[in-house]
């Protein structure tokens, strides 16, 4: 998007044929990215108007894995990492530090893949 300026990811759990099927909508949002080569990493901007939730977080590779980073809604630092990654899938963990990146806690995990649809809603 923007020109190959940056990149967006949309999100959308359960899917639209699942919430015919009377699941609750748990998650509908989007990611905006764009690479800041004076922080040698990526600024990342994730919406997520059915929870009324904004997150600025900073993104770096890490080996083999991508580490996102940034506060939680409590001001706790959290850490996303990507592993797994594939052209079509990658696994996703959410963890969270309650005693100042001493330790980290495992909150949610997910094992995402690539979807495309034919039809467009």
């Amino acid at each position: 998007m923007l020109d190959g300026r940056a990149i967006q990811d949309v999100w959308i759990f359960p899917t639209r044929e699942d919430l015919r099927s009377g699941l609750p909508i748990d998650e509908w949002g989007s990611t905006l990215r764009f690479y800041d080569p004076s922080l040698d990493a990526w600024n990342i901007s994730f919406h997520s108007p059915v929870n009324h939730v904004v997150r600025n977080m900073i993104a770096r590779p890490m080996g083999d894995e991508i580490w996102v980073e940034g506060p939680n809604l409590k001001g706790q630092p959290i850490r996303w990492i990507f592993s797994q990654i594939t052209s079509h899938s990658f696994h996703w963990s959410n963890f969270v530090s309650e005693d100042g990146e001493q330790t980290w806690r495992l909150q949610e995990e997910l094992k995402a893949h690539r979807r495309t649809s034919k039809t467009r809603v």
